[in-house]
């Protein structure tokens, strides 16, 4: 049998799992919300690093790259809060996205009674309804002596929204959350092949509506799943479109 040279490609490509006419429209991606704004719920209390900053510091591009005690920065934003008390960030995008990963920079290590917090991300397309896209497990063996930058990564696998909620749970013993960056990467607008199950009990449109749910429910030790578009990925491959 004859095989013409669109279909040679298209049989390459599955071979070396590069799929012909996605990686046309596929771009790099982005941070979606640098110098984006943002709400928060409770308001930052620690009184070395708030200040009128804090509503803009999350997002600003600058991270610190040495420790410099962070929770004494005024470019930190820090919390002091309780067990299982969580606190919540919120982020509005200009349209839906099609969402790779989140980086959440903070502080860790055991010294000080500083550990970093577990960071569980949300995702919604109308900020009704939140469904769990990620989370990121804080560490389990402090070293009181011990203390570091850690930038954590959450993968967020390509599932799409436009409303984006970060919930970061302190841990013991003095439960702390320190940031002084967040970054959301993908790419706008969201592919095709992106989807994002509809139906949540976790009902909200604010970052206060969030944090009275989790504040009696903590997040769950694993993302509840999504749809990979992997299926429709191929359809669109093989199907002629």
């Amino acid at each position: 049998m004859k095989i013409n040279h669109k279909t040679r490609l298209r049989l390459l490509s599955v071979m070396f799992l590069v799929p012909i006419g996605i990686s046309s429209v596929q771009s790099a991606d982005n941070n979606l919300i640098l110098n984006a704004p943002y709400t928060y719920y409770p308001n930052p209390e620690y009184s070395y690093s708030t200040d009128a900053g804090d509503k803009t510091d999350l997002t600003n591009g600058k991270a610190l790259s040495t420790l410099k005690t962070m929770w004494k920065v005024k470019s930190t934003v820090g919390w002091v809060s309780k067990p299982d008390v969580p606190i919540v960030i919120m982020f509005k995008l200009k349209e839906e996205a099609s969402l790779s990963k989140l980086m959440f920079n903070t502080v860790g290590g055991g010294g000080s009674g500083i550990m970093d917090p577990d960071i569980a991300v949300y995702g919604s397309l109308d900020n009704k309804s939140y469904v769990p896209l990620g989370k990121s497990i804080a560490s389990t063996t402090p070293d009181p002596i011990t203390t570091y930058l850690l930038k954590k990564t959450i993968p967020l696998q390509q599932t799409r929204a436009k409303y984006i909620a970060v919930v970061a749970t302190p841990p013991a013993p003095s439960y702390f959350v320190f940031v002084d960056e967040i970054e959301l990467f993908g790419n706008i607008p969201a592919s095709p092949s992106s989807k994002l199950p509809t139906s949540s009990n976790i009902s909200g449109s604010s970052a206060k509506d969030l944090y009275e749910i989790f504040k009696t429910n903590p997040p769950k030790p694993e993302p509840q799943g999504f749809f990979s578009g992997v299926y429709q990925t191929m359809s669109n491959l093989f199907g002629g479109k």
